[in-house]
């Protein structure tokens, strides 16, 4: 995703410390984390960190399992409350969140089909595939004697090992993963990549450094403000992907952007693939008077510069976009998995012209699958 002249901070999270650093900025910064540090913790410590940088969007690397750009299960060596924080709402900019692994992946990709080996704590792993990240919990796969992989290579098989047998079963890791994925080349990073004393075959030596980089490619940029012109396939092209095709959702969301024109009263959906769509507004930043359909969705929109009003001022809409939870062949469809389902209602109804915009996931064969919760509005409670 290009966003040219974009000023990113990359937060990298580590069981140690939080490093951060930000578009024209040489110096890394870092504040100390560890068990009991929570993301509230780690925004605080980000803010003081910065206070004299200047920054317009936001790059984490998580040291956890990342699922459709959310922490997918709490870290290990920090506190609680990761799972369900609102990084957006705490930072009061647009956020883009990936595993830790994935964010040194995207930094040390040099085009073809990578795979990234993190030796540290445990083992962190991402693909990256002409162009396309694609997160990759191995680690906790069977390996041998009952272990996993993470057992032999990770710190604990360093310690049980030794350092001679570990890099042996290093060796072998490598080149077992590598050929089962069908690599150009494996990238080794990580703390512990340094007691290695021979690279395998077709392996090259990470960077933690790296993670910076990926988290400016993350967002289009290599961190000098300029947009990303790197070779063909690098990683400035790069888009995370997630197993809900990230990628398509981001073609879809960006598509719908370009029906927005100046002078346009627009209204915004709620989800995952809208959220590009406004993403793309807020990098274009047209004439347009938008309503939205949640306060996620306004809490974005606003964040990104556009102008919101209220549905009884702004009038009549000249488009609405949204997204949908399943599509069948008749183009009938189903919404509401978000819970804003009165919102969305009304906000449709107001336009002249309302653009579903959805992914081939989102395709089925018939409706009724779907579990779609139901919306309690407090309107009229104590009658």
């Amino acid at each position: 995703m290009q966003s040219a002249g974009r000023k990113v901070l990359v937060i990298d999270v580590g069981g140690t410390n939080v490093k951060v650093r930000a578009t024209d900025q040489d110096e890394t910064r870092r504040h100390p984390s560890g068990r009991g540090f929570g993301p509230e913790d780690m925004v605080r410590a980000v803010r003081e960190m910065t206070r004299d940088w200047d920054y317009e969007v936001v790059a984490i690397g998580y040291p956890g399992p990342v699922l459709d750009g959310r922490p997918a299960c709490e870290p290990r060596n920090l506190g609680e409350g990761w799972v369900g924080f609102d990084f957006e709402r705490a930072f009061g900019k647009p956020v883009k969140l990936v595993n830790d692994a994935a964010l040194q992946a995207l930094g040390s990709y040099e085009g073809g089909k990578m795979l990234f080996l993190g030796l540290g704590t445990g083992l962190g792993s991402a693909l990256v595939s002409h162009g396309r990240l694609e997160p990759a919990e191995l680690a906790h796969l069977p390996y041998k004697g009952g272990k996993t992989y993470e057992e032999w290579v990770g710190k604990r098989g360093l310690k049980r090992l030794g350092k001679r047998r570990w890099r042996r079963a290093v060796h072998d890791v490598v080149e077992r993963l590598g050929h089962a994925l069908q690599v150009d080349y494996v990238v080794i990073g990580g703390g512990n990549a340094s007691k290695l004393e021979a690279l395998p075959p077709q392996a090259r030596l990470g960077d933690n450094e790296h993670a910076f980089r990926g988290g400016f490619r993350l967002w289009g940029s290599d961190g000098d403000g300029a947009s990303s012109h790197a070779p063909a396939r690098s990683a400035a092209a790069v888009a995370p992907a997630s197993p809900g095709d990230q990628v398509l959702k981001e073609l879809a969301g960006r598509r719908a952007a370009e029906l927005v024109q100046d002078g346009m009263r627009v209204g915004l959906g709620t989800g995952s693939t809208v959220r590009h769509t406004i993403l793309a507004l807020g990098e274009r930043k047209p004439d347009i008077r938008c309503v939205a359909t949640s306060e996620r969705t306004h809490e974005l929109a606003a964040a990104l510069g556009l102008t919101l009003l209220p549905p009884d001022e702004i009038g009549r809409l000249d488009l609405a976009i949204d997204g949908a939870d399943a599509v069948d062949a008749e183009l009938n469809l189903v919404k509401g998995g978000g819970g804003a389902h009165a919102r969305e209602k009304i906000v449709a109804a107001m336009a002249e012209r309302f653009v579903v915009i959805v992914e081939e996931s989102k395709l089925v064969d018939r409706l009724g699958a779907f579990p779609l919760p139901l919306e309690l509005l407090p309107f009229a409670a104590g009658v």
